[in-house]
């Protein structure tokens, strides 16, 4: 019965760990608000290369769900916004930020923010044995 328990208690780990590295990462972003007064939000573009450098060129906007994410301004004199959709990779994770107005015009791309990330656990231990069980 106790190797029984064991086997099972071994199994369900496994697949609890397996869960846990599939999901995704996050990614803080902090920037400083804008003082227009008729700013409506800001649009956010993501780029990440597994293994490498960020690409060249403009970036596309972060999808989540099938929609370009934006956020709505805020009050203070900073913003934030917490990225849930990172993939698990190792390389650079690259931003860039837009505003846009009531009427909808959207400003130049921001400076593009810039990490390198390691976010790849290693393997697991391998050829785990029992030798025996004592009572």
């Amino acid at each position: 019965m106790k190797r029984w328990l064991l086997v099972v208690g071994l199994a369900l780990s496994a697949v609890f760990l397996s869960v846990q590295l599939g999901r995704a990462a996050e990614a803080t972003l902090t920037w400083d608000s804008n003082t227009e007064t008729d700013l409506s939000k800001y649009n956010i573009y993501r780029g990440n290369a597994s293994g490498g450098t960020c690409p060249i060129g403009p970036l596309q906007p972060l999808m989540i769900n099938g929609s370009a994410v934006s956020v709505l301004k805020g009050t203070g004199t900073s913003m934030t916004y917490v990225d849930t959709t990172v993939p698990v990779f190792d390389g650079q994770l690259c931003y860039e930020l837009t505003a846009v107005d009531t009427s909808n015009n959207e400003s130049t791309r921001s400076t593009r923010g810039v990490k390198s990330v390691n976010l790849v656990p290693p393997q697991a231990p391998r050829n785990l044995q029992i030798p025996s069980v004592v009572p």
